[in-house]
């Protein structure tokens, strides 16, 4: 029997590989806005009305790359995007490397999690963070690269065959596929549209890998057919030298491919055909589609962003100024997890040739995601201070007094609602002091050094797939919802009024108990990881963790 399911499923994905491919070959333009672009644009409903429809606003999650340290994080983040009933709105999670982990563990237990009528999951904990706790708790990295260096498959292949057997094979499906994660738009609380992101070594972009196409804005675009679940993660999280290339075989036949490209979404300066040594020639854009040599998508990206950012533009583009809604705004509000972890600072760094090259190797990758989170921080700073004096806003509140009446705060917190316009990103982070939010004070000083104290301990810890205890799991995912209840009051609707921002600040219910300190004090400052006030609205309130451990 299992036999004649797994002959089925096959003859099942070809069909409707082979329908998609059939469809390209008939109405190529149809085939790229199905596929590609209406799932991230206006609703259908929206489009098919002759007036100016209502604004939409559209929920992104972005999940960084960064090893076990990042999976675990990103558990954090969703607990806090649940407890804010966010979860549920999601329409796109982009993401990479060990973000693409906890993403593929999301996207394929969608379907078992048990959302109330608020859209919140009751069961997120038993479905999606224990599976991911469960493999954190295991070393799979360097047995995957010594079977690899042992054995006729390669440390990528063994690393997929591991992620899916621990991850995502069932008694039914010993294999889950790409298009197992579909969306499905018509089903209450469907899907989000996820997307992994790896590196393609042929051409240097980034391949992005949907359940219903496969491509990049150079190589070009097509259905996934077969390809397995696990296989993509371990081509999102394979960072070179033992984790790269994956090689990734795509279907391949007339037709198969299409550019899905306008001069609108790729204007001349940023369109890579019109640059003639990254364009990819009539002669090998055939060999470089048939099979891809893939590695880390942190290594283009780590943030996981660039996916989003690019929808975003496009969603302007075709929707709003230049669209058939010149006058509506169909905004995105994307959450971005950062848990990855910057080059550390040295004072008195190698003089050999050899560690001078690490060195700046390590400081020039770092430079891209500093580049996008200065740009994302900076971006939404400029924003809320846009057209008010906000020049005691522009000082430290940690450093200096800082009282006003609630009347003047009241007043700050309207403006600042109403300067949250266009797309919006609200950024944390791992390795950073969550950001002071106009309105909201920073939490009490006296908690400031056990905070500094964490980060450092955690923002530490390596990038390697090797076990992390349960303590300290529990810390990274505590940290991962702290962070984020720090970093969403940038989202309008949650601070909209004093209310709003009540309500918020009472949702959060840290994860687990404050961490008991070890022998060696090495966790002392998790002791006081717990839900914190906010002085500034005069607020105190104690909320007890969710579970203990």
């Amino acid at each position: 029997m299992t036999t004649i399911r797994h002959l089925i499923l096959a003859l099942t994905t070809f069909f409707y590989a082979s329908v998609g491919l059939a469809q390209e070959v008939r109405d190529p333009v149809a085939w790229c806005q199905q596929m590609l672009w209406d799932p991230v644009g206006v609703p259908v409903e929206l489009r098919k009305g002759d007036g100016n429809p209502p604004g939409e606003v559209l929920y992104a999650l972005s999940l960084s790359g960064g090893g076990y340290r990042a999976m675990l994080f990103h558990i954090g983040t969703l607990h806090r995007l649940n407890d804010a009933r966010l979860l549920s709105k999601l329409k796109i999670v982009s993401s990479v490397s060990g973000g693409s982990i906890t993403a593929a563990v999301l996207a394929h237990r969608w379907k078992q999690l048990k959302f109330d009528p608020s859209g919140y999951a009751k069961n997120l904990r038993e479905v999606v963070e224990e599976p991911l706790r469960e493999l954190a708790g295991k070393t799979i990295g360097k047995p995957s690269v010594l079977e690899g260096a042992l054995g006729s498959s390669t440390a990528p292949e063994v690393l997929s065959r591991k992620l899916n057997s621990i991850l995502f094979a069932t008694a039914s499906q010993p294999t889950a596929r790409l298009t197992d994660i579909s969306s499905d738009a018509s089903q209450s609380n469907p899907r989000p549209i996820f997307i992994f992101l790896a590196t393609n070594l042929q051409t240097g972009e980034l391949m992005q890998f949907r359940g219903n196409l496969v491509g990049g804005p150079q190589v070009g675009w097509t259905a996934p057919g077969d390809i397995a679940l696990s296989d993509v993660v371990a081509a999102s999280a394979g960072f070179p030298p033992f984790f790269a290339p994956l090689k990734l075989k795509l279907p391949h036949s007339p037709g198969a491919w299409l550019e899905c490209s306008e001069n609108r979404d790729n204007p001349f300066g940023t369109d890579p055909r019109n640059e003639p040594t990254r364009a990819i020639d009539d002669a090998n854009r055939d060999a470089i589609r048939k099979e891809v040599f893939l590695a880390d998508g942190g290594i283009r990206d780590n943030l996981g962003v660039s996916a989003i950012e690019e929808i975003n533009r496009i969603r302007r583009i075709r929707w709003n100024s230049f669209g058939p809604y010149p006058n509506r705004k169909y905004n995105t509000v994307t959450f971005i997890s950062d848990g990855g972890a910057a080059t550390a600072i040295d004072q008195y760094p190698s003089t050999t040739w050899l560690g001078v090259f690490g060195r700046v190797t390590s400081l020039m990758s770092d430079q891209p995601n500093d580049l996008r989170v200065e740009n994302i921080v900076r971006s939404n700073s400029v924003a809320t201070l846009q057209g008010t004096d906000y020049s005691n806003f522009m000082r430290n509140p940690c450093d200096e007094p800082y009282k006003k009446s609630l009347a003047e705060r009241d007043l700050v917190l309207r403006n600042y609602v109403i300067s949250l316009q266009g797309d919006r990103f609200a950024y944390w982070s791992v390795r950073r002091i969550p950001k002071v939010h106009v309105g909201l004070q920073c939490p009490e000083v006296k908690t400031t050094p056990w905070m500094r104290e964490e980060v450092r301990a955690l923002a530490s810890i390596s990038t390697d797939l090797a076990t992390l205890d349960r303590r300290l799991q529990a810390r990274l995912i505590n940290w991962g919802y702290l962070s984020a209840h720090h970093g969403m009051p940038y989202i309008s609707e949650l601070v909209s009024n004093r209310d709003a921002l009540n309500k918020f600040l009472k949702e959060c219910k840290m994860p687990f108990a404050p961490v008991e300190v070890d022998p060696d004090g090495q966790t002392a400052s998790a002791r006081d990881a717990i839900c914190l006030p906010f002085r500034e609205w005069n607020m105190p309130y104690s909320v007890p963790t969710r579970d203990e451990e």
